[in-house]
């Protein structure tokens, strides 16, 4: 693949930011994940969901790729999973052979990635869900309105019509103001994410991403406490090295702080868009970054029209829901329809290698 042009800071030009190259990690559930108290009665799928579930005899990995291509938004495609699992199935793309923890995954791929392409924003997809081409263009368009900017996060607006979610109407979901004195949208996160790397505290950006997933069907209270948990050694170990090198220590006091205050506003229905978007570029956006490009933002934008970003496939109803057909491997015991333990989990969980 031929790479984009070698730059020593992040690059502000649109041309670049309109279309970059996506990585879609395509690793493993290796358990069911965990379901809410809504999703009772639901049958939970584990394994390599992406290769496993076939949609009129095709892939899903395949379909995904295929809508990828022809929303002709990024500039190169790669799947980051095992061969063993992938190969013959991912034209058009290249394969990063890797099948570990997700943030292991993650780091592979940016390091496969920057080999083609060794600075500017990159795209991670889930592969878990089946994005409709529509809405790949409509989000990487304002992607392109937005740009530059250091993370681009879309939210997608839940609208008030109860038959909108079908099958995934058991997932948590969250009220955010669009603006100061709003009325407040609910809205399920989407499962894209646009970054620039060197604007980043990445390994701990990788860290959120891996617990994000991980927790992303638990209660807002219960999931910030895991995600703080799980970042806190992170966080202060980077403080460290700020003291060592005679930078500021502040990222401990930003999680903590700036995390609480997302977990409250969430909680309350208070949250507006723009105080999160400034709390998360205070936790992972790097001090130095922040001091250089004051201008560049966090972009989460609240965008209707947009559910089959944020519609992963958790279920046997949501596979169905999209036309896929699985083998049984895919399912679990019966015994673990509701309660078995997955990504949710913080104890005896699953290595996740989404």
């Amino acid at each position: 693949m031929e790479g984009s042009t070698p730059s020593r800071e992040p690059a502000p030009e649109r041309s670049r930011a309109a279309a970059p190259p996506l990585v879609l990690l395509a690793g493993s559930d290796s358990r069911p994940p965990r379901l809410t108290e809504a999703g009772r009665g639901y049958r939970a799928l584990a394994g390599h969901k992406s290769a496993e579930l076939r949609i009129e005899g095709r892939p899903l990995v395949r379909r995904i790729l295929d809508r990828l291509l022809a929303s002709n938004r990024f500039s190169d495609l790669y799947v980051a999973g095992p061969s063993r699992i992938y190969a013959g199935l991912v034209d058009g793309a290249r394969l990063v052979d890797c099948d570990d923890r997700l943030e292991v995954n993650l780091r592979t791929a940016f390091e496969a990635v920057r080999e083609d392409h060794p600075h500017g924003p990159i795209a991670f997809l889930a592969s878990d869900l089946l994005p409709e081409e529509e809405t790949i263009r409509t989000v990487m368009d304002r992607y392109a309105d937005a740009a530059p900017c250091d993370v681009f996060f879309p939210l997608a607006e839940v609208p008030d019509e109860a038959a909108a979610l079908g099958p995934s109407n058991w997932k948590p979901q969250y009220r955010i103001r669009p603006d100061e004195g709003s009325t407040p949208s609910t809205i399920l996160p989407g499962h894209l994410v646009i970054v620039d790397p060197d604007a980043l505290r990445i390994g701990l950006v990788y860290r959120l991403i891996a617990l994000s997933y991980r927790t992303r069907n638990r209660p807002i209270g219960g999931r910030g406490l895991a995600m703080l948990r799980g970042v806190l050694m992170t966080v202060l170990r980077e403080d460290l090295r700020q003291l060592f090198t005679l930078g500021l220590p502040d990222l401990t006091a930003a999680v903590i702080a700036d995390g609480a205050a997302v977990v409250m506003g969430l909680r309350s229905g208070n949250m507006t868009r723009e105080r999160l978007e400034r709390a998360v570029r205070r936790v992972v956006v790097s001090y130095g970054h922040r001091r250089r490009y004051p201008r560049r933002m966090v972009r989460l934008p609240i965008l209707p029209g947009v559910l089959s970003l944020a519609r992963d496939i958790d279920t046997e109803e949501e596979a169905r829901a999209i036309g896929a057909e699985w083998p049984r491997k895919l399912l679990p015991d019966r015994g673990e329809r509701h309660e078995g333990r997955g990504q949710g989990s913080t104890r005896g969980s699953t290595r996740l290698k989404a």
